[in-house]
């Protein structure tokens, strides 16, 4: 996918957004800062779900993951006979 195609898969993904919570995550996101946004949502996650959060977004940080594809390779490999 070319760049202009990935920049307009974007901006309809981000139009299609319809509430300020889910908006502002994405805006926080691109803007860089990787900290949750205080929402409804936020405030119910128990103290484990978030340090874990939290613990995966350090993890981003320092390049500590794995593409979609890599672990698609790995479990073709693994799963044989499974259409991944």
């Amino acid at each position: 996918m070319s760049t202009a195609e990935l920049r307009l898969d974007l901006h309809k993904m981000i139009e299609s957004i319809n509430d300020n919570t889910t908006l502002s995550a994405v805006y926080a996101f691109l803007s860089g800062n990787k900290e949750l946004p205080e929402s409804d949502w936020a405030e119910a996650l128990s103290k484990e779900e978030e340090e874990a959060i939290l613990e995966g977004l350090k993890q981003e940080s320092s390049g500590k993951v794995k593409s979609h594809d890599q672990i698609l390779a790995k479990h073709r490999k693994q799963f044989p006979h499974l259409k991944l």
